[in-house]
């Protein structure tokens, strides 16, 4: 991920919109989900979007 940052930052020299539309599909009843598949979901749905925005260049410039 830091590696697509960087290249953005080179390419373009800025990021002025960045969407976090990280999801996933489970198609089963929360019953029947895993512990261990919860908390990869949980992960893709909070973690990886965090650390997107983290990583934005030129995220604190006005």
């Amino acid at each position: 991920m830091k590696t697509k940052s960087f290249s953005l930052r080179e390419r373009y020299g800025r990021l002025d919109v960045l969407v976090n539309n990280a999801g996933m599909h489970q198609g089963a009843l929360i019953e029947d989900i895993p512990t261990e598949r919860f908390e990869l979901m949980t992960k893709i749905l909070l973690v990886v979007p965090f650390m997107a925005t983290k990583l934005a260049p030129n995220r604190n410039e006005s």
